[in-house]
């Protein structure tokens, strides 16, 4: 009986990181494949400048949030951390999206201002989200009563809903992308 508890921690820790994979794998691939084995010089936009600008904004006001009033000094390290990280996301996307032949400006705007950040935020706030979900139904309080389970279960549903969004978004926007032939529509050589 006493193995029960670690096991079914592990259980969850399994599913629970699976599902992050699949979660990836469900938004960004269908790009990733629409760029495969194609070769195009990344170029920029005024407005994917100012979707970096965006995305940069949104670890530096949860850093913020979370050590406003902390003494703790390697605030400016994180900072740091997350510009970078932002950057080279960014940096990445531009290449898929140009790659992929995505070239209307308020296509990638909102791959790169709402998917993209959704997608990596999303994700990161999975993990403790599934916990919360987890651990309010196995509290002592009736979980279908309890408010707790039914925040952490609306949350997780609406990020659910928000990352299901996101991959529908990324399949139309590939859908969507010229052609190498220069012809708007989906191409033959993407998967379904």
């Amino acid at each position: 009986m006493e193995l029960i508890a670690p096991v079914l921690a592990l259980s969850a820790l399994a599913v629970v990181i699976g599902s992050i994979v699949a979660i990836a794998r469900w938004i960004l691939r269908p790009l990733d494949q629409a760029a495969k084995g194609r070769q195009a010089p990344a170029q920029f936009t005024l407005v994917d400048f100012l979707c970096l600008v965006f995305m940069a904004q949104l670890p530096t006001g949860l850093v913020q949030w979370m050590f406003h009033d902390s003494q703790y000094g390697g605030v400016a390290a994180i900072y740091v951390f997350a510009w970078i990280a932002c950057g080279l996301l960014w940096w990445t996307a531009i290449r898929t999206l140009g790659r992929a032949g995505i070239h209307g400006t308020w296509r990638r705007a909102g791959f790169l201002a709402l998917v993209l950040p959704t997608a990596v935020f999303g994700i990161i706030a999975f993990l403790p989200l599934s916990f919360a979900v987890i651990a309010a139904a196995f509290s002592g309080e009736l979980p279908w009563r309890g408010l707790r389970f039914g925040l952490a279960l609306l949350a997780e549903g609406a990020l659910l809903a928000a990352l299901y969004a996101c991959g529908r978004y990324t399949r139309w926007l590939v859908a969507s992308a010229a052609k190498p032939d220069g012809r708007a529509g989906p191409s033959k050589e993407l998967p379904g």
